[in-house]
């Protein structure tokens, strides 16, 4: 099957308020309550109308992470960002696969959001949720699941349709651990009381949970205390378990990166999780991450970048 060629007729923008059920605190940020955007698309395929829809969270501090904005101000370069998508999809006169048209319209709204100001970071967002909207369009098009419409080639990139993709059985849950979460039943903190768990070893009784990302506050005694609280909830309770470290940009630089590292090799408590660490997740702030080298640090597991998206180019 070729891609699927559709031109997109109409996008709806709308949002609905989101009250967390924890705190969710990470990096510079603690979240309780934020919008979640939603976007539903109408396409032309061969004469036949289409619906597509995906939604995302609007998190701030995290696609800008200045001290100086509101959480209301991260909100709304979010919102600018889902309408400058908006506006370039519907100025695309042309059928074109889902693939092209996130070069082409996606590409521009990216650029117009740059240019009003906006991190490069949080000018993808729209584009990125108007993508998925868009690709659901194309599947429903041709009655075709992800995977299944994915190996036929259906959204027209140049890649999908030569992969072994295989449809998974089971999923390996991993679960995230913020700065704010409570770890044991005696820890202070929030508990809705609505028979879910509330904590950390709650959780992994609950669900039977291995694998966990762990955020980091990049301050050496706080962090090395937790991890080291985590550690002994994780040797009690998470059987053969494995780890990721997220570093949410913590680290100016790579000194700072490696002191703390090295700190961490030298805690005896914390030598069997770092033996299950897998990789650790952008430790540094993406402005200096794509220039700094890590190689010297002794840092023995893989580093990954996300946040950096904003200074790839």
């Amino acid at each position: 099957m070729n891609g699927v060629f559709l031109r997109i007729r109409e996008v709806d923008l709308y949002q609905r308020h989101v009250t967390l059920r924890l705190p969710f605190r990470f990096g510079a940020a603690t979240v309780t309550q934020c919008p979640q955007a939603f976007v539903r698309v109408r396409a032309e395929v061969n004469g036949l109308s289409f619906e597509g829809a995906s939604a995302e969270l609007m998190v701030p501090k995290w696609f800008d992470k200045s001290p100086a904005l509101t959480h209301e101000q991260n909100f709304e370069q979010l919102r600018e960002s889902l309408r400058n998508a908006r506006e370039a999809m519907l100025a695309c006169s042309e059928s074109l696969t889902p693939f092209a048209l996130s070069q082409s319209a996606g590409e521009a709204a990216v650029a117009v959001s740059v240019a009003r100001g906006l991190p490069r970071l949080a000018a993808q967002f729209g584009a990125a949720v108007l993508d998925k909207a868009v690709a659901d369009a194309a599947l429903r098009a041709v009655d075709r699941g992800w995977v299944h419409g994915l190996r036929a080639g259906v959204l027209g990139d140049p890649w999908s349709g030569q992969l072994p993709l295989v449809q998974p059985n089971e999923v390996t849950l991993r679960h995230t651990v913020g700065l704010a979460d409570r770890l044991t039943d005696s820890d202070p903190g929030t508990d809705p009381a609505d028979g879910l768990p509330a904590t950390l070893e709650a959780a992994i009784r609950r669900y039977d949970l291995h694998h966990f990302k762990l955020k980091l506050c990049g301050q050496i005694d706080p962090d090395v205390e937790r991890l080291t609280r985590i550690a002994a909830v994780l040797q009690r309770l998470g059987g053969d378990y494995r780890v990721t470290l997220d570093g949410n940009e913590t680290f100016t630089d790579a000194a700072s990166l490696g002191h703390f590292w090295q700190t961490l090799l030298e805690t005896p408590a914390l030598n069997g999780l770092l033996s299950r660490t897998l990789l650790l997740e952008q430790p540094l702030a993406r402005a200096v991450a794509l220039k700094e080298s890590i190689a010297s640090l002794g840092i023995e597991v893989p580093v990954i970048l996300d946040e950096s998206d904003d200074h790839a180019c």
